[in-house]
């Protein structure tokens, strides 16, 4: 009998991933700098959520208005807890809106808040996810089934959330100058198409 081997080729498809370029006055540098976070979004189990925030990742029309993440700002930051952004109407924290069209429902919470760097939504009650997300800066457990965590920071831009996190701020926890989404989009590095890795895996059967 004579052994013949077959070698199989096929790829699988990972997590979308996006990237905010943020725009910030150091104090001690005396100058504002951008820096970049990369995100990688969990797709598979939390679509809708994903599909929402992708989607002012990109721009898009909602009730007549487009809307983008794309020069907003981050309007509340807490050194040690989080940075929140995504008020895309009033730019201060009032203000919501989803790509739905209306406020849509906590999807699952499969993801907790169990370490730095994880992207979740903001949200004024359950079932009330609009455009406003907040990325944690250490661990907050107490977030745990009361907010939907849908990705996480990736390829060392936590440290660039921790930075921004540092920056002065008001008593309401408002940054004193303003920290502005420059720009944001899919992030296409070596291997990534649009924001989405293709990793090959390899197979090997004997018979």
């Amino acid at each position: 009998m004579i052994a013949v081997s077959t070698l199989l080729f096929f790829s699988i498809v990972s997590l979308r991933q996006v990237f905010m370029d943020v725009a910030y006055y150091d104090p001690v540098k005396s100058q504002e700098i951008t820096k970049r976070i990369i995100i990688e979004l969990f797709d598979k189990d939390v679509p809708k959520t994903c599909d929402n925030f992708y989607s002012f990742i990109k721009g898009c029309r909602v009730n007549g208005q487009n809307l983008s993440y794309k020069n907003s700002i981050f309007h509340r930051i807490i050194d040690g807890f989080m940075i929140q952004g995504g008020d895309i109407l009033n730019g201060n924290g009032t203000g919501s809106i989803s790509s739905y069209g209306k406020p849509f429902e906590d999807e699952n919470f499969k993801y907790k808040h169990h370490q730095p760097g994880m992207l979740s939504m903001a949200n004024s009650g359950p079932d009330t996810n609009g455009s406003q997300f907040f990325i944690t800066t250490a661990v907050t457990k107490w977030l745990d089934d009361k907010h939907v965590v849908f990705g996480q920071i990736i390829n060392n831009t936590l440290q660039n959330v921790l930075d921004i996190s540092k920056v002065p701020t008001d008593e309401r926890h408002r940054p004193i100058k303003s920290v502005v989404i420059k720009d944001c989009g899919d992030f296409c590095g070596r291997g990534k198409e649009e924001g989405v890795i293709v990793r090959k895996y390899f197979f090997a059967i004997w018979y």
